[in-house]
């Protein structure tokens, strides 16, 4: 339904979208997640054909953004962080304006504006002034505006940015119906927790790049193992905590983390090794009143996801300037020390030396993500060893 092919973006020296490749089937509800200045909004509007992308191409059910603008916007509906409202006007009227402008006759103008004031909970206000609504009514209103003309792709940046817990648990329900009505839809937001209850999927965007595309379970997923956390009802004897400790380092192999009330284990043995700690606890006698893996959130994942891939670029610069130090001759020792506290941070990270004695040398990659699944990672790799040969070329490090 919704296709970006190598898309970029540039201002200037600024690279806002980086060769982004992502594809949505018809039907899902897609959110597009990262922190800002990652290169959402600016998607967005190239796929609501209100920017040409500096290369690359962006489809709508088949259809060119960049060739066919004209026929995209006829299957776009889009909803913009901030947006104007012609205060002057009912809300009907102000329905009434964009359903003229998208060539409605009056007899079925009169018939969408009814269905989508009920769809937005806005019946009540139809002869209200646009300038008397809150500013939930108003993002309501504008959401109600990008679906006069029966879209099939809806984007939506930032829908509820700006509302009070009232007003965002309305605009869930609505888009939640929308999605029920096989609708194909693209929405931004910083509130990862109701992206997680809405989306079917998700791409998560760190300058420019999709650094991961698929659905939220699978996200969910990628992290590294969730905690098991054993709560107790009371603190027991000395000497049980001592046999419970021993039998669960015999099980996992390491010690829990042990605080008043809650011990977490960070390991991973399965199901049936889980089981079998939960019976051992019980049988010495451990007070234990809840236990489980912690539930992995959205949250958590973006987290990790944005965090491993800032730890990996930082990595593949660290050693694009130790590569440009070596063939100047220069002490690199600072740089190296520099690469080694990248590698020490949580994301793990396998170090492979090349043949400049560097793990970013020309022909190697350097740096993987552990569980090697990252989407672009091969690219990352055969760009930072690029980054390597300019760095011996010019002397300085292309950053």
């Amino acid at each position: 339904m919704m296709e970006c092919r190598e898309l970029v973006k540039r201002y200037g020296r600024t690279l806002a979208v980086d060769r982004l490749s992502l594809r949505v089937e018809a039907g899902e509800v897609h959110g597009f997640v990262g922190p800002n200045g990652a290169g959402k909004t600016t998607t967005m509007k190239i796929l609501a054909t209100l920017m040409q992308p500096t290369a690359g191409d962006a489809l709508v059910d088949g259809v060119s953004a960049v060739h066919e603008p004209q026929k995209v916007r006829a299957l776009v509906g889009y909803m913009p962080d901030f947006f104007g409202v012609y205060d002057n006007l009912k809300v009907w009227e102000y329905l009434d304006f964009y359903a003229g402008c998208v060539g409605m006759d009056a007899k079925t103008r009169r018939r969408r504006i009814d269905e989508l004031l009920e769809l937005t909970a806005l019946t009540a206000k139809r002869e209200a002034y646009v300038d008397q609504l809150s500013r939930g009514m108003k993002q309501r209103l504008c959401l109600a505006r990008a679906l006069m003309h029966d879209p099939k792709l809806l984007i939506l940046d930032e829908p509820a940015s700006g509302m009070d817990p009232r007003a965002r648990a309305q605009m869930r329900e609505i888009l939640r119906e929308i999605g029920q009505m096989g609708k194909t839809v693209l929405i931004s937001s910083h509130i990862l927790p109701e992206l997680s209850e809405l989306c079917t999927s998700v791409t998560v965007l760190q300058k420019g790049r999709a650094v991961f595309s698929g659905s939220v379970d699978e996200m969910e997923r990628r992290m590294h193992g969730a905690p098991l956390v054993i709560r107790l009802a009371e603190t027991p004897e000395e000497s049980v905590l001592k046999q419970a400790a021993k039998a669960l380092e015999t099980l996992f192999g390491q010690l829990p983390a042990m605080t008043p009330g809650e011990w977490r284990m960070e390991a991973q043995a399965g199901e049936q090794t889980d089981a079998q700690a939960l019976r051992t606890l019980v049988d010495l006698g451990m007070p234990v009143c809840g236990f489980g893996r912690e539930h992995a959130t959205l949250e958590k994942a973006f987290m990790e996801v944005t965090g491993a891939y800032e730890a990996e670029s930082d990595l593949l610069i660290l050693c694009a300037q130790a590569h440009a130090h070596g063939k100047n001759g220069a002490d690199s020792d600072s740089v190296h020390g520099g690469a080694a506290r990248v590698l020490a941070q949580p994301a793990e990270r396998v170090f492979r030396p090349g043949r400049d004695g560097w793990p970013d040398a020309p022909g190697h990659r350097g740096v993987h993500l552990a569980d090697g699944a990252a989407a672009g990672a091969d690219r990352r790799g055969r760009a930072g060893a690029r980054r390597g040969e300019h760095c011996g070329r010019t002397g300085t490090p292309d950053v």
